[in-house]
């Protein structure tokens, strides 16, 4: 896992890009997604050190999400 790894998950492409365009500035490298499987593949292929996401997404929610983690 490398340490600046960062996977967002979130259905809004504006807050995306917000924290995408945060998190490069800050040295991340930083993978957005809105597909719930392609974020199951990105966690367990690419090991994301940080993970953010949407509390509240039509597909699944967060707190589904988490629990698969």
């Amino acid at each position: 896992m490398a340490s600046n790894r960062l996977l967002v998950i979130d259905d809004d492409p504006a807050s995306s890009a917000v924290i995408g365009r945060i998190a490069r500035g800050c040295g991340y490298d930083t993978i957005i997604t809105t597909d719930t499987d392609d974020f199951r593949s990105r966690v367990l292929s690419w090991e994301p050190a940080v993970i953010v996401l949407d509390l509240s997404m039509p597909e699944m929610d967060g707190d589904q999400v988490m629990a698969w983690l």
